[in-house]
């Protein structure tokens, strides 16, 4: 037997934890920073070559591969490589492997991409002629929906759409989506069978079946893992956790380590009540020092949760750890416009690359993250975006652009067709209406592209524009027999101005040739249709598969990513501009996501609206906390007066989150200031 010794570098919290934790149910509430996975490596480690417990016996689950790897990298490196190793894996690859080996209906099926889990749904949702003029329902289903009714169903069953105002108290747009939701999922599902697919919600809600139905299946479960170590149990769903507690039993040893402070993934479903109860009923470890950060960035990150206490479910702050770095420096300040303070953005980035530390700038959503990008590339610094989807052309306009032009050609006297391209183009309905009142014609379309039609309410440089559009559509009016190959490469060549956006269209040239060259059908009707039948999601897997993982923390670049995506990184700077947080979600998304709740718990849309609302609330006060604690030495934050949708930025002025920060943090400068003097 060969004995570990606890490293000189373990803190204390750890250390305590190691030589109490002897099995049993109990949790850790673990602060930013506080060596999770130093203390489940060492953990297992001694579990063991110390207590001679089986490594087949345990099993460590997380929620990403990396995590998964990094677990596996340490722990494997203090056993020495033993020849029998513990069972480090995803929760959604244990939960997988479980259903192949155990359940006939899945050991064939291959795991749904989110691309092609789209693609399935918008065909789903087409062929049941659901749509919305504003709305993306299939990014609604996908994302919020499903996910939530596959874990708990209706109260009870809706028999029509008007049942949805019955129920809940008020209509809605979205009645026949919900009173269809049930059906969507099972021809969704259906679709998956047929195509030997699972997608990853279907991993846990069907080993959770499994494990219910089948007691055998269960009890040879519990016999191969005596031991259940799980990370991150902030972010847990309800099947999830009850997967967990179904294979350790009544008398099971189930370790649960996370920090409920930084629980962000609400709107996912994880719920970090199941911790912070787990953690009331059985016996809990806090874990607060911290290596990570710098002691000012620590007094600040433990100042706002002593500010917001009411948003945290845990009273475990931060405490310096051994090895903390040294103080950098921390900026906050609000500018009277966007464009100062993207100045000092840039500027500050430029300091930081001088000094080759490693960055980052976290955003509250994507959309920030882009029009952010444009602005730092255009400063020439080098700028790497990681996004949450990986970028392809089907983000840009074109295709939208693509649709509209062929659904005028087909039927070209169409007045609302007419509008919708134009509009498409960037010019102004009211204008149009202005030179074509009610209805537009060859003759019309002939008088613009001469130029013999005027109206004052377009520019002169938007009104030779739609000239020039004018006399191209008619060209392609009357070119409507050359087949679609033909019609695309003049587009191609005459109606877009930028290579990268002549590229695009030319790449999807080459899938339109792929799929149906030898079809015989080059007609811009077969186009269009090809169109709303794959469905752009469905297209961009085909054209541009995942890139690899990229390093998100390499210095001598600008990492530029969401606060979500940030969880679990850090860097030597991390700068937090456009400070919106507290923003809500948008109108539509609160209003489905708050019916499917009324509709589950059979409670009244105003109850629960206000229950969402303040978990909301409290879930963008943790996701503040998130990105402060990602910070090593130096932290910046900054916020404008305007307002810019573009940009994600859909309120002003300052958020309050801003302020109470900054105020802190002045107080603590004058109090040193005093110091100082005295």
């Amino acid at each position: 037997m060969q004995a570990s010794a606890t490293p000189l570098t373990m803190m204390h919290d750890q250390a305590q934890i190691l030589a109490n934790y002897r099995g049993g149910r109990c949790a850790v509430l673990a602060a930013p920073g506080s060596g999770k996975t130093t203390l489940i490596s060492h953990l297992v480690a001694e579990m063991v070559s110390l207590r001679e417990i089986s490594p087949r016996r345990i099993l460590v689950l997380t929620f990403t591969e990396s995590a998964a790897a990094e677990f596996e990298q340490r722990t494997l490196a203090l056993l020495h490589r033993r020849m029998a190793q513990p069972s480090f894996s995803t929760l959604h690859a244990f939960c997988n492997k479980l259903l192949r080996q155990l359940h006939s209906a899945y050991s064939q099926r291959e795991v749904l991409s989110d691309e092609r889990k789209y693609a399935l749904l918008e065909e789903v949702l087409f062929n049941r002629k659901l749509s919305h003029s504003q709305l993306d329902y299939v990014r609604l289903v996908a994302d919020i929906l499903m996910p939530r009714y596959r874990q708990r169903s209706y109260l009870m069953p809706l028999l029509s759409a008007e049942d949805v105002a019955t129920r809940t108290g008020i209509p809605s747009d979205h009645a026949e989506l919900l009173f269809q939701l049930p059906e969507i999922i099972a021809d969704y599902e259906n679709l998956l069978s047929i195509g030997q697919f699972i997608d990853y919600d279907m991993m846990i809600s069907e080993t959770h079946r499994l494990l219910l139905e089948h007691p055998t299946a269960l009890q040879h479960i519990r016999a191969r893992y005596h031991w259940i170590i799980e990370d991150e149990a902030q972010d847990s769903n309800l099947l999830q956790t009850a997967i967990l507690e179904l294979i350790a039993g009544d008398n099971g040893n189930l370790l649960r380590v996370g920090d409920p402070n930084q629980s962000i993934y609400g709107f996912n479903g994880a719920d970090y009540r199941r911790l912070t109860r787990f953690a009331e009923d059985y016996t809990a470890y806090p874990m607060g020092q911290s290596n990570r950060s710098a002691p000012p960035v620590i007094a600040l990150a433990n100042a706002f949760h002593s500010l917001y206490s009411q948003a945290f479910p845990s009273s475990v702050e931060i405490q310096p750890g051994i090895k903390n770095p040294p103080p950098g420096w921390i900026w906050i300040k609000s500018y009277p416009s966007l464009e100062a303070e993207v100045a000092a953005l840039i500027q500050a980035c430029q300091s930081l690359l001088s000094q080759n530390q490693s960055m980052a700038i976290l955003c509250r959503t994507n959309q920030s993250c882009l029009w952010l990008e444009q602005k730092l590339s255009a400063a020439e610094l080098p700028t790497r975006l990681h996004h949450e989807k990986s970028p392809h052309f089907f983000k840009t306009p074109l295709v939208h652009l693509l649709r509209d032009l062929f659904a005028y050609l087909l039927q070209p006297w169409d007045y609302p067709r007419f509008q919708q391209l134009m509009s498409g183009l960037g010019f102004s309905r009211q204008g149009l209406r202005q030179l074509f009142p009610d209805s537009i014609n060859a003759g019309d379309l002939k008088a613009l592209a001469e130029q013999w039609l005027y109206t004052p309410d377009l520019s002169s440089e938007a009104y030779l524009r739609l000239s020039d559009y004018a006399g191209k559509l008619l060209f392609l009016i009357t070119h409507q027999h050359y087949n679609v190959s033909w019609q695309l490469e003049w587009i191609a060549e005459n109606m877009l101005s930028s290579s990268d956006e002549q590229f695009q269209l030319r790449l999807l040239h080459q899938l339109w040739l792929k799929t149906h060259w030898n079809s015989g059908s080059q007609s811009p009707e077969a186009f269009l249709a090809w169109l709303e039948k794959a469905g752009m999601r469905k297209i961009r897997q085909l054209m541009a598969p995942e890139e690899p993982e990229a390093n998100l923390k390499a210095p001598g670049v600008v990492h530029l990513l969401t606060v979500h995506r940030a969880k679990g990184l850090e860097w030597d700077a991390v700068l937090l501009p456009l400070f919106q947080y507290g923003q809500p979600f948008t109108a539509q998304d609160q209003e489905l996501r708050t019916l499917l709740a009324a509709l589950q718990q059979g409670l009244p849309y105003q109850s629960v609206m206000d229950q969402i609302a303040d978990e909301e609330e409290r879930e963008s006060i943790r996701l503040v906390y998130v990105a402060l604690t990602r910070a090593r030495r130096n932290l910046l934050l900054s916020c404008s007066r305007e307002r810019l949708p573009e940009a994600g930025l859909y309120q002003a002025p300052d958020s309050p989150l801003f302020h109470s920060l900054r105020n802190w943090y002045t107080m603590q400068k004058a109090e040193k200031k005093a110091e100082k003097r005295a």
